[in-house]
């Protein structure tokens, strides 16, 4: 049975990873999903090596999402919605909120690209 938590409580959730979630999960700056994830794990008192047996990947793939180094893939976000009781996408879109955001940023160093213009074809 899953625990119910009041979020407004900070006393409420009892996680290590509490302090630097909440600092990244400010509009400008999403939380990646393996800090996300980081969470979920520490909250069920498992090891990464636990979890990854679990889900039935390698220990060195989860490692690599939760600290950051690599993104989640859809077969790994089908895995953690069948373990962790999420819809099937919701770690894609946590993925994909924070490659937009970093491209964003990588947009701001670049130069701007000029819109295409349609022009009307003429009918003979």
């Amino acid at each position: 049975m899953r625990k119910e938590y009041d979020f407004n409580d900070s006393k409420a959730i009892k996680n290590p990873y509490t302090p630097k979630l909440k600092k990244s999960l400010s509009p400008y700056n999403p939380a990646t999903p393996g800090e996300i994830l980081a969470g979920w794990i520490a909250e069920f008192n498992l090891s990464i090596t636990a979890f990854a047996l679990h889900i039935d990947i390698g220990r060195g793939v989860l490692s690599r999402v939760v600290n950051g180094h690599s993104a989640v893939t859809a077969d790994l976000d089908l895995r953690l919605s069948e373990a962790l009781g999420t819809s099937a996408g919701h770690w894609l879109a946590l993925q994909m909120q924070r490659d937009l955001w970093n491209a964003k940023l990588a947009a701001k160093k670049r130069k701007r690209i000029k819109p295409m213009i349609h022009r009307e074809m003429k009918v003979a």
